[in-house]
């Protein structure tokens, strides 16, 4: 995102749905995840957003 000059605040939303299906049993890296992309995108453009209907409910 940075090499492509989108910074925080932009018109750019991070969705949570799949990602966090396969970090939720590990929460170390979900933290580091979720800093990352809040730091990215900021912290009013990470959203979430299931995906139940392919994976079943968390």
């Amino acid at each position: 995102l940075e090499r492509a000059g989108v910074g925080p605040g932009q018109n750019v939303y991070a969705e949570l749905g799949s990602t966090w299906r396969f970090l939720m049993s590990r929460p170390d890296e979900a933290a580091h995840v979720l800093g990352k992309l809040m730091s990215a995108v900021g912290t009013d453009h990470v959203v979430w957003g299931t995906d139940c209907l392919w994976y079943g409910s968390p």
